[in-house]
This record gives structure tokens, sequence and C-alpha cells, in this order.
């Protein structure tokens, strides 16, 4: 089968920006979420859900948080750049290409389902 038959997965990498020293990495949070963790794509953002109200930036922390556990980072390695009062966000993840971080996202998108 030539490349130009095979089927596209449904869904498409969120948007990862290499950065000096790391990747972008856009996300939509869904707070008070009954569990944490990914829901999917979202547009070009990764949709991540936090249990977390969003007050005083405890949303924010949590994503940060699965985030960090969903690329076997320590929690330190990631952070919030951008839309701390937002559900758009963009975090920074140290130390990671942008070719590692999409593997890791897409492999938890697909057990998402």
């Amino acid at each position: 089968m030539s490349p130009l038959n095979e089927k596209l997965p449904p869904y498409h990498v969120p948007v990862m920006t290499p950065g000096s020293g790391g990747t972008y990495i856009d996300v939509q949070v869904v707070p008070k979420a009954r569990r944490p963790g990914v829901l999917g794509i979202h547009g070009d953002r990764l949709k991540i859900a936090v249990t977390e109200a969003a007050e005083r930036g405890r949303a924010n922390e949590a994503t940060v948080e699965v985030v960090a556990d969903l690329l076997n980072l320590k929690h330190g390695d990631v952070s919030l750049v951008a839309g701390t009062r937002s559900r758009q966000k963009r975090l920074f993840v140290r130390g990671m290409s942008s070719d590692e971080a999409s593997r890791l996202v897409m492999a938890a998108v697909d057990r998402a389902g």
C-alpha cells in the first residue's frame, strides 16, 4: 500500500513547539473532573482533566502534575508559561524533545480511547 492510500489516524499531534532546552505543549484543561488524566485532543491542544477547581492556582498546579506524570518527568521539569487564568494553557517541558513528547502524548491519547 502506498503512503498516500494509508488511513490517517482520527487525530493529529497537538501543537508542540520546540524551544530552547525543551518543548512547549498547548493544552485545554477541564477542571473539577471526576478523574485526572488525558482526555484526548481538542483542536490543536492536548485535553487534560484535573480534579481541582480553577481557584487560587490549584488547577494550574494539577495540570503541571498530570503532564509531568504523563511524560515521566519530575514536576519541576514542567512549567506553566501562559494561560494562568484560562482553560487554554501553554506548558514548557524542560529537557525533552518535541518528538519524544509527541510519542508519549499520543500513546496516552490512544489509551484514553
